[in-house]
């Protein structure tokens, strides 16, 4: 089981993900939903709250989570 760390830039846990889906035929909904499931709180919550069912918007979701936090609109 993978999960993204702290100290883990969006893009790290994205790029390692890509990488090995491409070699497992999954239907996108399925991917949206194990990736998802690699983050912890409070992105896991978050991104589980969305509607992304593209693997491309949840990347974009998470990095927006990631801003808000750093903004301190997300704790």
């Amino acid at each position: 089981m993978m999960e993204k760390s702290n100290k883990e830039t969006i893009r790290e846990p994205t790029h390692w993900w890509k990488n090995k889906a491409m070699h497992v035929p999954l239907l996108e909904k399925k991917m949206v939903t194990l990736f998802i499931n690699i983050f912890k709180a409070p992105y896991y919550k978050h991104l589980m709250g969305s509607s992304a069912q593209h693997f491309n918007d949840v990347i974009v979701i998470a990095k927006r989570i990631k801003q808000e936090i750093k903004t301190g609109r997300i704790s």
